[in-house]
């Protein structure tokens, strides 16, 4: 087996995201784009973790969106963190490359939240 095809290496991925997001929220001058950025990472990891474990083929994309709609697919409890989704979703792009967006603790701070409720979300599959 491939590690690719290992769910418990993407989940691993994603803690490591979310721990470095949290770290560079913990900064004195906290790194807040940096931080978002993990936390989308660490939720599509996380996502895409269940889709292996289900040996769910997917295209490497970075929609949160439709990567919660595939895993809703398979277990129809997924559709509550639609809406947390779409807002992480943004910063894949806006945290990567310059641009006129703000992002600001509060955002961070509610990012990090989605991201360790999805992912504990998502841990939690695997024990039942």
């Amino acid at each position: 087996m491939n590690k690719e095809d290992d769910f418990s290496e993407w989940l691993k991925k994603a803690e490591d995201d979310l721990i470095v997001a949290n770290a560079s929220a913990a900064l004195h001058k906290p790194q807040v784009e940096i931080a978002c950025y993990h936390c989308q990472q660490c939720v599509e990891k996380a996502l895409k973790s269940f889709l292996v474990y289900h040996k769910v083929e997917f295209n490497y994309i970075h929609d949160l969106e439709k990567i919660c709609n595939d895993c809703e697919k398979i277990d129809p409890t997924f559709t509550v963190w639609k809406k947390q989704c779409r807002f992480i979703n943004q910063y894949i792009s806006i945290t990567r490359y310059p641009s006129n967006v703000d992002v600001t603790v509060s955002d961070m701070k509610l990012a990090l939240k989605f991201s360790d409720d999805i992912l504990s979300f998502v841990r939690g599959k695997y024990i039942n």
